[in-house]
């Protein structure tokens, strides 16, 4: 995904795929989810839970294209949510048998989710500063956009019970903020997350 703003927090950084066979399964899975709609979600949420994510780097990969694509497909979120749902309750041999699948399934997305949501921007917006003025509306628009997505998926996580309550109140905590220093752009956020 080139359109994805620079790196997340180094305690979730991955190595990115080195061999042409992850480049061929990122293809696929990609593939899939461009296609993926509500009407279509038993066939091709199957295909996607079927593809060879044999290893913990291919699951994290999986979790790192369907986060992005909740985020900057904000309508679909509750669509990416069931996908996770459905992947986390598909037997993987990379994480693991039984419930222990389920539970290391949901740190992941857990980790990656945290990871977008604690990102900091601050080589982002010193990147916007060498931007022309029209250029960088646009960059801050998209950015927007992703992070509201991204609060939409993650209220849309909590519905299908793949996030816990004590995480929900971290980020209206979080976003909440300082009551003698508010954040507009926080509280929008909160908003989202809170009516999603």
């Amino acid at each position: 995904a080139a359109a994805r703003a620079p790196a997340r927090a180094p305690s979730t950084t991955r190595a990115p795929p080195s061999s042409t066979c992850d480049a061929a399964l990122s293809k696929k899975a990609n593939s899939i989810l461009n296609k993926l709609t509500l009407e279509k979600f038993d066939r091709l949420s199957t295909e996607f839970c079927a593809l060879e994510f044999s290893t913990l780097e291919r699951v994290a990969g999986a979790v790192d294209l369907i986060v992005t694509k909740a985020q900057t497909e904000s309508h679909f979120v509750s669509v990416y949510a069931s996908l996770c749902v459905k992947l986390a309750n598909t037997p993987n041999e990379a994480l693991g048998e039984d419930e222990g699948s389920t539970k290391k399934f949901r740190r992941l997305l857990l980790e990656r989710c945290q990871a977008e949501f604690e990102r900091d921007h601050s080589q982002t917006i010193a990147e916007l500063e060498s931007l022309d003025e029209e250029s960088r509306e646009r960059k801050l628009a998209k950015i927007r956009k992703q992070y509201i997505g991204h609060m939409f998926f993650i209220g849309a996580l909590y519905k299908q019970g793949l996030l816990k309550e004590n995480i929900m109140h971290h980020c209206v905590q979080e976003l909440f903020g300082d009551p003698s220093e508010p954040d507009s752009e926080k509280l929008e956020c909160l908003a989202k997350l809170l009516t999603s």
